[in-house]
């Protein structure tokens, strides 16, 4: 089962809370174990990112170059059944 506070363990994990959040955080860790757990999957994040270069980083954040080089497909909605078009006045 997930928490809703979830969210606030990657910006935990990584140290970007200031010392208030960080409090919240760290108190809400006692209380939930699903947090707790999250929290621990999460953990060796920032020593692995540590170890990418700039190059590499900005290689992850580019989109491929098959989706830059074909335009993208417009698929048309299927034609409503059974409606019929409006129809003019007498």
């Amino acid at each position: 089962m997930s928490c809703p506070r979830e969210t606030d363990l990657g910006v935990y994990v990584l140290g970007s809370l200031d010392g208030a959040e960080r409090s919240a955080v760290e108190a809400h860790l006692a209380e939930c174990a699903s947090c707790r757990a999250r929290q621990r999957e999460l953990a060796p994040l920032p020593g692995l990112l540590g170890r990418l270069t700039a190059e590499q980083v900005e290689a992850l954040s580019a989109p491929p170059p098959a989706v830059l080089a074909e335009p993208p497909t417009v698929v048309a909605p299927p034609p409503a059944v059974g409606l019929e078009p409006p129809r003019a006045g007498p």
